[in-house]
């Protein structure tokens, strides 16, 4: 049985030792460990799992990463990585044409879609100012993005050192999305007084809402301002037919934030942050010290030059890193572009049957029509006639705006789904359904709802 109920720290305690101590384990005993260990865990494999943006366990997936964990070995520098770093460049290649960028491009692994989003400000400071790495941050930059968009953004500015007062928050629409004409006059503002546009941030797919901004009117509306799109949830949709004009725009943008470890299954974590500008990344990151690493060429004549081709460690923050981005070049070579749209497209087709279905139980309430795989429906509390607890017969619903959440936890408690919810401002809590897992299907959403209605 799946196990989504998770103990108490107390009580996990209880369950397994933790403690590190001077001795150590015998063989018996340490696989005791491991087995428990194993037993203990939140089982994120199952179809049943939605409380994150990722679910389910590819099995080419878990080939690859035997082959990472085999290698041990870092992206900094092409002598230590040999084909990964082609393997990285050819795949960063392949995701700037998907964008819409031929020419001119540039991108690098990251560790998370997080981490995507601060380089996305970080490079917008060197395009703002080449003087920036000496001089630090200008006092009056400002960045423009919505309360839907991710909570990365507030730590990046913390950590970049640019502070909250640096967002300036822009009006969404009844569905979650940036509104072009909102960010115009808030830009206008902005220069009035004094101060400087440094970025605006877009999403596309939002954590709760899954809403998509428009990108094509927003880079129109942004008066010159480089424009930043976050696709770690929703970047999938540059492979699929289907939402192609959802995307409009993008290839005007100056960033791209996309996470392969969500939709598509990749290791996790497997983010790239592309941009369209070629050298910027190297322009931002490349520092003085490295030299010990970093060598023009290892002292073949024949060689010359490669490092500063080929050394991957120089754009960006890290030097040892893992390459998690076999793992989406492996799901790209084995489905092909073509396959990768299909994930997209097939998970299109469950979520308007389940939407279909959501329209038949009168005890739910989808909260909007959803624009990407994001399904938002609120729990009714069911109302009982007399009799009717031996029954099960249901006489009406009513609105009650904690059932959802009620709902939610006896799910978990019975270890029947782990599904998030989310609350409105009015204080309505309702299910967020995240269409993810590589073998989902509709009855296994549709069960979900059906278990929550029985609550």
């Amino acid at each position: 049985m799946a196990r989504f109920s998770t103990p108490r720290p107390e009580e996990l305690k209880n369950e397994m030792d933790f403690e590190l101590r001077e001795s150590g384990l015998q063989a018996d005993a340490y696989q005791k460990l491991l087995d428990r260990l194993r037993d203990l865990r939140v089982d994120t494999q199952s179809p049943y799992f939605m409380n994150q943006l990722f679910s389910g366990v590819r099995s080419e997936v878990l080939e690859i990463e035997k082959l990472i964990s085999e290698s041990r070995t870092t992206m900094a520098t092409f002598e230590a990585s040999g084909p990964f770093t082609l393997i990285e460049m050819e795949t960063v290649r392949a995701l700037a044409r998907q964008i819409g960028w031929e020419n001119a491009y540039d991108g690098v692994v990251v560790p998370g879609g997080s981490a995507a989003n601060f380089m996305a400000i970080h490079m917008a400071r060197q395009l703002a100012d080449e003087g920036f790495k000496t001089r630090g941050n200008r006092p009056h930059w400002k960045i423009f993005s919505t309360r839907e968009a991710h909570y990365s953004l507030e730590k990046a500015v913390l950590a970049l050192g640019l502070g909250l007062d640096s967002l300036v928050t822009v009006e969404t629409d009844a569905r979650g999305r940036m509104r072009p004409e909102s960010l115009r006059r808030a830009i206008s503002d902005v220069k009035a007084e004094g101060h400087e546009p440094l970025m605006v941030n877009t999403t596309l797919g939002t954590t709760v809402l899954g809403a998509f901004d428009p990108i094509d009117e927003i880079i129109e509306a942004s008066q010159g301002t480089p424009v930043h799109v976050d696709g770690a949830w929703g970047g999938p949709a540059i492979f699929s037919p289907r939402m192609r004009e959802m995307v409009k725009g993008l290839e005007k943008a100056a960033s791209f934030t996309f996470d392969a470890h969500k939709l598509f299954g990749a290791d996790l974590t497997c983010s790239v942050i592309l941009t369209r500008h070629e050298g910027l990344l190297l322009e931002a990151n490349d520092v003085h010290g490295g030299e010990y690493l970093f060598h023009e060429s290892s002292g073949d004549e024949d060689e010359q030059g490669l490092g500063r081709l080929y050394d991957r460690g120089r754009l960006s923050w890290q030097c040892g890193r893992r390459p998690e981005i076999v793992s989406l070049w492996g799901l790209w070579k084995k489905h092909g572009t073509t396959g990768l749209g299909d994930i997209v497209e097939e998970k299109l087709k469950i979520r308007d049957e389940v939407v279909s279905w959501i329209g038949s139980q009168p005890g739910l309430k989808l909260l909007h029509e959803p624009e990407y795989l994001n399904i938002c429906v609120q729990v009714q509390k069911p109302v009982r006639a007399s009799g009717g607890e031996a029954t099960g017969k249901v006489d009406r619903y009513e609105d009650d705006p904690d059932w959802s959440r009620h709902v939610r936890q006896v799910l978990k408690r019975e270890n029947k789904a782990l599904v998030n919810f989310s609350t409105r401002e009015d204080g309505l809590t309702f299910l967020r359904l995240i269409l993810a897992h590589h073998q989902l299907k509709t009855d296994h959403v549709t069960k979900i709802l059906q278990w929550a209605l029985d609550v």
